[in-house]
């Protein structure tokens, strides 16, 4: 860190800095209890039935550290000109790992910290009387709430992220709070262009409390080439040409990684699972069920869980009546020129418009799209898709 990074951060701005999976390596030991490959392969039964079973606070009390965790509190002490620990309890046992936790930051952490906050509901540190808080947290349930209530996060995991990260996104937060009004801060947020990027996707895990952690989302910083950062809850780019999804293709949006795992085992059978079972993305996840007509009989079901579907293959003429329309999701194509029917706008018109031709072969069509950019790409894409049936 350069000297003149000292004490950045505008007045009455805290950082807050999880535990576990930031400083306390709990995941990694408890997966070492178990005797499994990694603790991502612990079913939510195992967890459930180890926090149950263990004694929290000799559990908290006696968790190995992260090599990184004092360089860590270092680095946000330096920048911030302080910080304050937020960590959740085991609901299980608040008391005992309340107890256990602060045994094991006497113990381990060298760098003071300005405040001890143990609670479930990190969100309600989020701001101070407007004033936009940070958050380090590898659990990208408190990163979503935290930013929902206003506050600027950075998704860490220190078995997997490297401290630059961290930084990264301090200078990412103090040029955003410096810089846009408080009411602003959420929107300045999903415009910053930065030289990293969050990714989607499912990550380690752990159940833990009454939720599982999902370590697929991002705040703001992280590391990794190209792209620009994006705020937790955007969804991720589509491709420059729309792909086609085989048909009987959905996308179900669930809350984390246990959500898309629950879903995998119980897709064949979904009776039963109601609303209160599953939460709402993002994340999402895509099911393919080979045809419509088997994708028109899990829909149904799905829409019983709560969980929202979006089509994201040709639309189905033969979609039984009565039934439901699914929103369907542009950065897709769901225009059936099979069928000779074309959901929105028809394109006469707007082939010749943008300077393009539907002239030639479907490979040649692909090669004139590569080589041109905007509507007309767009167009020569489109007659491509129409000569192939698409």
């Amino acid at each position: 860190m350069r000297a003149k990074e000292l004490n950045q951060l505008p007045k009455g701005v805290t950082v807050y800095v999880d535990m576990d999976g930031v400083l306390a390596d709990l995941f990694n030991h408890v997966g070492g209890l178990h005797d499994v490959e990694h603790y991502n392969k612990m079913t939510q039964d195992q967890w459930e039935t180890f926090f149950k079973d263990s004694n929290a606070y000799e559990l908290f009390k006696g968790l190995p550290a992260f090599p990184t965790a004092n360089k860590l509190l270092s680095i946000v002490k330096n920048f911030a000109g302080g910080y304050k620990i937020l960590s959740s309890p085991l609901n299980f046992d608040k008391a005992g790992s309340i107890k256990g936790k602060k045994e094991w930051l006497a113990k381990h952490i060298n760098v003071p910290a300005d405040a001890w906050v143990f609670e479930h509901e990190k969100q309600m540190y989020a701001n101070t009387n407007g004033v936009p808080n940070i958050l380090i947290d590898d659990y990208g349930v408190n990163i979503r709430k935290w930013q929902a209530a206003g506050g600027i996060a950075i998704k860490y995991q220190a078995d997997e992220d490297s401290l630059k990260k961290v930084l990264d996104g301090l200078r990412d937060a103090k040029e955003i709070l410096s810089n846009t009004p408080t009411e602003n801060i959420d929107e300045a947020r999903r415009k910053k262009k930065r030289s990293r990027w969050a990714a989607y996707g499912p990550g380690p895990y752990g159940y833990y409390g009454t939720a599982v952690g999902y370590s697929g989302d991002g705040g703001i910083g992280g590391d990794g080439a190209g792209g620009e950062d994006r705020h937790v809850n955007d969804e991720p780019y589509g491709p420059e040409a729309k792909p086609t999804m085989p048909k009987g293709t959905v996308k179900v949006d669930v809350s984390d990684v246990y959500d898309w795992y629950k879903l995998g085992m119980h897709i064949a059978n979904l009776k039963g699972l109601g609303k209160h079972d599953f939460g709402q993305g993002p994340p999402s996840t895509i099911l393919s069920f080979g045809d419509e007509e088997e994708e028109h009989k899990y829909i149904q079901d799905l829409e019983k869980t709560g969980l929202t579907t979006t089509d994201i293959d040709p639309v189905d003429p033969k979609q039984p009546k009565g039934m439901k329309r699914q929103k369907t999701d542009p950065r897709y194509n769901v225009e059936n020129f099979a069928d000779g029917k074309v959901k929105g706008k028809s394109r006469p018109g707007r082939v010749k418009r943008a300077g393009a031709s539907c002239d030639g072969s479907v490979t040649d069509l692909r090669k004139k799209a590569k080589n041109a950019s905007g509507e007309k790409a767009k167009m020569y894409h489109w007659c491509a898709n129409m000569k192939s049936g698409k």
